[in-house]
């Protein structure tokens, strides 16, 4: 494992000045999503990641605000029952934030992250959609790759296991699932333990978690 600095944007104050101090202190990475600091961050973070070019992002798809749910209703891609929810994983839902991610940004986003499944009912076919559509969104070069960010999935709704069998499912050997993102402490190891294990170690780093309150990505090795 090769750990790198990472800035995670949740519950952060001010983000641009959080981001730039960072850098400074040598994060590679800042992570984010599109309902932190009420919908703000992804748009106060796009100076900082213009100008640092070799910086990279992630950021999520799943949670939103009323203001994103107004815009996505208006859109056509939630229903009023999904708006009210602040939750959606639905294939529609995914694409246009994903997109909207892009836009926000400036740029395309190293991952995207399917943001807490398991709250979702019936959450490894929540994770299918998302990554269905995430594989089509990395074909076309809007996105890096895509991951999981999950407080706690791994405590029974899936493992390492289970979303590499989807990714491929989605995406063929050569699919672009690309990291998990989680808290890492000793007394939470399953899941590092699953993606070192004899069907999914060849490489995986692991950051740590990152700063205000948001994980660092876990690295996760394309299928044998």
């Amino acid at each position: 494992m090769s750990p790198d600095l990472a800035l995670g944007t949740y519950r952060c104050r001010d983000i641009p000045q959080a981001a730039v101090h960072a850098v400074a202190c040598g994060a590679s990475w800042i992570d984010t999503a599109p309902n932190y600091q009420h919908g703000h961050a992804q748009t106060r973070l796009r100076p900082v990641l213009a100008g640092n070019p070799d910086l990279r992002v992630s950021t999520k798809v799943g949670f939103f605000t009323p203001d994103i749910a107004t815009a996505a209703r208006e859109a056509g891609v939630l229903t009023p029952g999904e708006a009210a929810s602040g939750h959606c994983l639905s294939h529609r839902y995914v694409a246009w934030q994903s997109r909207r991610n892009v836009a926000e940004l400036g740029r395309v986003p190293d991952i995207v992250f399917v943001h807490n499944p398991e709250g979702a009912d019936h959450a490894q076919d929540a994770i299918t959609r998302a990554f269905t559509v995430l594989e089509a969104e990395a074909r076309a070069g809007r996105i890096g790759g895509y991951g999981v960010a999950t407080w706690t999935g791994f405590e029974g709704a899936f493992s390492v296991a289970d979303l590499l069998d989807i990714a491929t499912r989605c995406g063929g050997p050569g699919h672009h699932l690309a990291a998990i993102q989680l808290p890492v402490s000793l007394v939470m190891l399953k899941p590092v333990a699953q993606a070192r294990g004899d069907r999914c170690s060849r490489r995986l780093t692991t950051p740590p978690p990152s700063a205000c309150a948001s994980p660092g990505p876990l690295r996760v090795p394309p299928s044998p």
